[in-house]
């Protein structure tokens, strides 16, 4: 294969903690099942895009100034090339106090110019994780369990930000990581 005419950096920055790792593990898969041409070791002639995460040990974390530290860092390592940065949080109920906090983190977002992608009510739900009791359990079941592609509904994982909240195991994850594809590529 011949170098890419384009490479960028997708940096998710994600709820759960480095030690645990399992948000970080079903975005991998969703990336592959969905991406697999663009975003993946070899990537294609066009576009090639290379992922790191940003774990936040929590939501609320979310600018926390080590988390922002290590999406600076992160981002300059790949100093010559596009970082598109996508916050991954889960929308755990539809209490005031939770849109509260995604309303928050959407205009955070924005005013940074970074991506958004929520699930309702947790990532384990969108890709139906087997239930097990810790979430380092259920990525393992999950990643030994249900390796075929099939196993997701592409639909929920395309589903516009503003339908999301509300419809259980529903994501824009697709949208937004396809928008960050097509409009590189446009750009080529």
């Amino acid at each position: 294969m011949t170098k890419p005419a384009k490479e960028i950096q997708i940096l998710f920055v994600v709820e759960t903690n480095a030690s645990v790792k399992s948000d970080s593990a079903y975005i991998v898969w969703m990336l592959k099942k969905s991406f697999g041409d663009y975003i993946v070791p070899g990537g294609s002639d066009e576009l090639f895009a290379h992922y790191d995460f940003v774990f936040m040990d929590g939501r609320q974390n979310y600018k926390k100034r080590s988390v922002k530290s290590e999406i600076k860092s992160k981002s300059a390592l790949f100093f010559k090339k596009k970082t598109h940065v996508v916050y991954c949080v889960d929308v755990d109920s539809q209490t005031s106090d939770d849109l509260q906090a995604i309303a928050e983190i959407k205009r955070y977002t924005k005013d940074n110019g970074y991506h958004l992608v929520i699930s309702y009510r947790e990532i384990e739900d969108v890709i139906k994780a087997p239930s097990g009791s810790s979430k380092h359990e259920r990525v393992k079941l999950f990643l030994k369990r249900y390796p075929k592609k099939e196993y997701v509904d592409d639909r929920q994982l395309s589903v516009p930000f503003d339908q999301v909240i509300g419809q259980i195991g529903a994501t824009n994850f697709n949208l937004v990581v396809g928008g960050i594809v097509d409009d590189e590529k446009t750009r080529l």
